[in-house]
């Protein structure tokens, strides 16, 4: 799990980075640009469907989900960005029970490692498939839950229907976020928040004895 998570950090630094680079060197010029009505909902087309592809490989790479779905919000609004992002990571869902299921424990562990799999069978057996739902904030336990479902045999039309429920959810909230960001300053704030806050909670967790 300590693995996982560290994969998760790095990557969630990256894209951190790549969005603060930019605003650092020409924060002023991208606030013009945008207030000057040169960016439109077509020209978020293509960074969206990179975002949404990204959200659905989540359980292959480790996508700071919380930061992507922020990130939709911003290019495509509260409503479309809740969509797309709910949508995607929907389909990461069904990929990463896919992957729990047809690859067996081997696979299982490469991806989540042993711990990552104890963890996410101590939940399923405590909480059942709404375990899925709890776990959908959280860094790390949201994948590793839902491939050891698919490891574990949980049938997939209650897996789909409570994952989906809470990633629509959890998408409305960040989409929200990241439309709501008005200037250059707010939005990088929403960006940190996403960014930090589901590592912060999984940080919690595993801190409880």
């Amino acid at each position: 799990m300590s693995r996982a998570l560290l994969r998760w950090g790095a990557l969630a630094a990256l894209i951190l980075l790549l969005i603060l680079g930019p605003f650092a060197l020409w924060g002023e010029r991208i606030e013009a640009w945008v207030e000057s009505g040169a960016w439109s909902p077509a020209s978020a087309v293509a960074p969206a469907a990179i975002l949404a592809g990204l959200l659905a490989a989540d359980g292959l790479l480790p996508v700071p989900s919380s930061l992507v779905s922020t990130l939709l919000g911003a290019l495509l609004g509260t409503v479309q960005g809740t969509a797309v992002g709910a949508a995607a990571m929907t389909m990461g869902v069904l990929l990463s029970y896919l992957l729990g299921r047809w690859g067996g424990r081997p696979v299982a562990r490469r991806m989540v490692g042993e711990e990552g799999i104890e963890r996410a069978l101590a939940w399923l057996d405590r909480h059942g498939v709404w375990a899925l739902a709890v776990c959908r904030p959280l860094p790390v336990l949201a994948e590793a839950s839902v491939i050891v479902a698919g490891l574990a045999g949980m049938r997939l039309g209650p897996v789909l229907a409570v994952t989906a429920l809470a990633n629509l959810g959890l998408s409305a909230v960040y989409a929200g976020v990241g439309a709501a960001a008005g200037g250059v300053g707010t939005f990088l704030l929403a960006v940190a928040a996403a960014f930090a806050l589901p590592g912060a909670m999984l940080l919690a967790i595993k801190a409880r004895p």
